[in-house]
């Protein structure tokens, strides 16, 4: 088997491990590219257009320094450029202009670089990236925290005066959490630096803790639950996946019962009320304008912007007060890009969850990642609008990952894996200084 710091391939004659230039340059900008990308999707660093569109040539750039023959070998899903391409199409109905622009550069452009670095770029350059990033967002949140007071008081809006929660460097604390319990669950996979992991989930438990984010605590429950529950279930003999499941669905069900039993309670624990800090009365303004758009929507960012531009003015008058999103993924999916884009989306969305969840089942540590992940989205996604903004990119690299992990024949075990280490760790070995395991790579 291949070791972490060596190609899994053997390229023209170089030995097995031989670096090249041009490869160095590549793996070298991918992991730049990744590493910035959080900063500018989320909007935690505020940068001009030209500092925006400079980081997506970089990415481009890292594209084509790839070696001979990827792009020829590259599978591109075709629900993904539907999907985007329908979102950029829209501006030619957009009802309101005003910032079709900026989010095109910001998340639209990135998903197509995104699509293509998960179709083509080798796992371990990805989580390296990304989880350089991650700490480095962390690093940069706390920072924040300690030297800004206004970054630990949510701003007051014209509906309620200033919120109790951190929100950092974001414009909500909403944004922050639901970041965080993502970042968690690539944690849980791939940081086997035992001590950093855990002093990563003590910052990401005060974070989510100061931030007193609903959607955060929701969130990251799930993901630990998820988490847990599909490692329990990949260890399952065949015979035992049917009652498995069953009991699992059970013990779901009487959750549920309990959970809707309690929930006055906990919602007066945690400063909210029956209306869920009015998001059902928001709700029922998008329903009306829905009603009267419903097939294309009204364009990608074409709501919620300018208040005296329809159809946000008229929304705006049936809510009672100033919202600035739909405050549910689908809902503000059929608002901006109507019934057509929010199947377009399934489309690429629920394939995306198939493909991880039958790479997981085959021992593929990114599988079980991609589909936790994606499933958390989705959880967090029923009061906040996640799937159109930052996470589109995301989800797009998700799909290409599993259409270049379906095409290798290798079929390595996560839980196998995860075991050998726990040994090794347990006499004495040293921990890794790579933060991918061998699992992700032959994935």
């Amino acid at each position: 088997m291949a070791t972490i710091n060596q190609p899994l391939v053997r390229r023209r004659g170089i030995s097995l491990g031989a670096r090249v230039p041009n490869e160095v340059i590549h793996e070298r900008l991918i992991v730049i590219y990744l590493f910035l990308m959080p900063l500018i999707t989320f909007e935690a660093v505020p940068l001009p257009t030209i500092a925006i569109l400079g980081v997506s040539g970089l990415g481009a750039l890292a594209l084509l320094t790839s070696a001979r023959g990827t792009f020829a070998r590259m599978r591109i899903s075709t629900a993904a450029i539907a999907f985007v391409g329908w979102c950029l199409v829209s501006a030619t109905w957009v009802y309101d202009s005003t910032l079709f622009v900026n989010k095109s550069e910001r998340f639209l452009i990135p998903a197509f670089i995104f699509l293509a670095i998960g179709a083509s770029v080798p796992g371990e350059l990805i989580v390296r990236g990304f989880l350089h990033g991650y700490y480095t967002l962390l690093g940069y949140i706390v920072f924040s925290l300690v030297t800004n007071p206004a970054t630990r008081v949510q701003a007051a809006t014209a509906n309620e005066g200033a919120l109790p929660g951190w929100h950092g460097p974001f414009v909500h604390k909403n944004a922050m959490s639901t970041l965080l319990v993502v970042g968690v669950v690539f944690l849980l996979a791939f940081e086997t630096h035992r001590r950093r992991r855990w002093v990563a989930f003590g910052v990401i438990a005060v974070l989510l803790i100061g931030s007193r984010s609903g959607t955060g605590l929701a969130g990251i429950i799930f993901v630990i639950t998820a988490w847990n529950w599909l490692r329990a279930f990949i260890k399952q003999q065949r015979r035992m996946t049917a009652p498995f499941v069953f009991f699992s669905f059970a013990g779901l069900l009487v959750s549920m019962v309990v959970g809707l039993s309690t929930l006055p309670i906990v919602l007066a624990a945690y400063g909210k009320d029956a209306t869920f800090t009015g998001r059902t009365n928001i709700w029922s303004g998008v329903l009306w304008a829905i009603e009267r758009r419903p097939l294309m929507g009204y364009g990608y960012g074409g709501v919620w912007i300018s208040e005296n531009v329809e159809p946000t003015f008229s929304m705006m008058r049936r809510i009672g007060f100033r919202a600035f999103h739909a405050h549910n993924g689908a809902l503000d999916l059929i608002l901006q890009v109507g019934l057509i884009g929010i199947v377009l989306f399934m489309c690429l969305f629920v394939p995306t969850l198939v493909s991880s969840l039958r790479l997981a089942r085959r021992g593929s540590s990114v599988g079980a990642v991609i589909v936790v992940a994606g499933l958390a989205i989705a959880v967090m996604s029923l009061s906040e609008s996640l799937f159109l903004g930052p996470w589109i990119p995301f989800i797009c690299l998700c799909r290409g990952i599993t259409l270049r992990a379906e095409q290798s024949p290798r079929r390595t075990s996560w839980r196998n894996t995860t075991a050998v280490r726990s040994a090794e760790l347990s006499r004495g070995a040293p921990e890794s200084r790579s933060c991918v395991p061998v699992a992700f790579i032959n994935s």
